[in-house]
């Protein structure tokens, strides 16, 4: 198993508090008929990136898992899609119609727009489901 797999999994059961999660596709996951999308980025980096793409959308919340189980981000989609349809929201260049984000541990952040656009998603730090 991979390292993101088993930082993916260690994730899952503690959002879910011990109950069921059932994999949707992807790393998309069902518990109490919501589905989460989870993210995992591993290494000590200062910031972590991710992209906004149309399977993050079809969520009810993404999870943003940096670095380790240690430390993610639990966080409803509404405010995923106000980033990505904010005017100043980042393009991926990569692909058309992503946009990419920056999540700051450090500061509990996510940059998302251009001139630094950010919010705080502090309030989201390793919360449960």
């Amino acid at each position: 198993m991979k390292q993101t797999d088993i930082f993916r999994d260690a994730v899952l059961k503690k959002i879910s508090q011990g109950k069921e999660y059932l994999r949707f596709g992807g790393v998309t996951f069902i518990i109490d008929n919501r589905k989460y999308h989870i993210k995992v980025k591993t290494g000590q980096l200062k910031k972590y990136p991710f992209n906004i793409n149309p399977t993050v959308l079809e969520a009810d919340f993404e999870v943003y898992v940096c670095g380790n189980d240690n430390l993610y981000y639990l966080i409803p989609i509404t405010l995923i899609k106000e980033m990505h349809t904010d005017p100043s929201a980042m393009p991926d260049h990569r692909y058309s119609g992503y946009t990419v984000i920056d999540v700051h541990p450090g500061k509990n952040i996510i940059k998302y727009g251009t001139g630094g656009k950010f919010i705080n998603i502090g309030k989201y730090r390793n919360i449960t489901a």
